[in-house]
């Protein structure tokens, strides 16, 4: 029998960016702290931050699957990352120029969104809330350190592998299980995070089907089993520039 199908739009709820900023204070602190964050829903396909905005909020994904984007001197698109329910699209609250990228909504998504100025005037009082930014911040740099070696350093069937790894790590570990796993990835999606045009992701996934890793559906990529699929991603994270597992 299959293994049952997690979607990724749907993981387990996170805590909110507000909550998560009152958790790293202590009782007497938290409920002093006021700070509320909005709800709004984005269709998929949408903007959430678009291009040379300056954002009024700090806003983070509650729900769906979004993107950060840059579009190419020849027009075509350039997938700089991949945003998970509980990421933050902008963690810093003190930007000093406007947005250089686009963040997208995949699928529909939910966001929150808490005012920039609240969250100034509480990181300028002190406290360990601040933390939660800056470790969102830290990710983000580390992701994108991540992304220039793997395309700088691999060949095209390990980073397709490193794109979809990173996702499954992700999500097997805000869901804490395993098993099958449908990402609501498109090849167009797959092909403009690793670098590749869509003729050369389809041969690549068309292999690691072959190999019963994965299945395609309209829409979406379903890696078969998440933890056959990370040993394979860890195996070729310690394989050579041109090496592949």
């Amino acid at each position: 029998m299959p293994a049952p199908v997690n979607h990724a739009p749907r993981l387990p709820a996170r805590p909110t960016l507000a909550d998560a900023i009152r958790q790293r204070y202590d009782a007497d602190e938290a409920a002093a702290v006021s700070l509320h964050g909005t709800v709004a829903n984005v269709p998929a396909g949408s903007e959430i931050i678009a291009m040379n905005a300056e954002p009024k909020y700090v806003i983070s994904i509650r729900d769906g699957l979004a993107i950060r984007h840059r579009e190419n001197s020849d027009g075509s698109r350039h997938i700089l990352g991949f945003l998970l329910p509980g990421d933050i699209c902008n963690p810093n609250p003190f930007p000093r120029a406007p947005a250089d990228h686009v963040v997208a909504a995949v699928t529909p998504v939910v966001v929150e969104r808490i005012l920039i100025s609240h969250l100034q005037i509480l990181f300028l009082q002190g406290g360990a809330g601040q933390v939660v930014l800056w470790e969102a911040a830290e990710r983000e740099c580390a992701g994108l350190r991540d992304r220039v070696g793997m395309l700088e350093r691999r060949d095209a069937r390990v980073r397709v592998i490193e794109v979809l790894g990173d996702l499954v790590a992700r999500i097997v570990a805000y869901k804490g299980t395993g098993g099958a796993i449908r990402l609501p990835l498109t090849q167009s999606h797959l092909a403009d995070a690793a670098g590749l045009t869509h003729v050369h992701v389809n041969r690549i996934l068309r292999g690691l089907r072959d190999l019963g890793l994965v299945a395609t559906q309209r829409g979406s990529v379903v890696v078969r089993d998440a933890e056959t699929f990370l040993a394979l991603a860890r195996a070729n994270a310690h394989a050579g520039p041109h090496e592949s597992a």
